[in-house]
């Protein structure tokens, strides 16, 4: 079986905003915690597949956040900007400046 999307499992629209698919979880473990639902099986595999769905969603959206303020922070400073313009040759670098080791 092919993984679902978070918006497939909630019946959200892929445009949903981070905030939409947080309420629509927190409705939907109400529903169906196991907690609540000790004996429903069915129940408790459905909300063990939303959660590590939503899990991994969070993850995602975490890292994509990070990215973008690494990103903002490199086109704000010149310095990080001009250090990772260099080539990352670090022999290249060094006969640059003038410096040669004998290998």
């Amino acid at each position: 079986m092919p993984e679902k999307s978070i918006f497939q499992l909630l019946n959200l629209p892929e445009n949903s905003s981070e905030e939409t698919i947080k309420t629509s979880f927190r409705e939907f473990a109400k529903k169906n915690h196991p907690d609540f639902f000790p004996s429903d099986k069915a129940k408790e595999e459905r909300f063990k597949i939303v959660a590590l769905t939503y899990e991994k969603y969070k993850h995602q959206m975490n890292i994509l956040r990070q990215i973008r303020r690494l990103r903002k922070t490199i086109a704000t400073n010149p310095f990080l900007k001009a250090y990772l313009s260099l080539s990352h040759n670090p022999k290249k670098e060094a006969e640059k400046i003038g410096f040669y080791c004998q290998a």
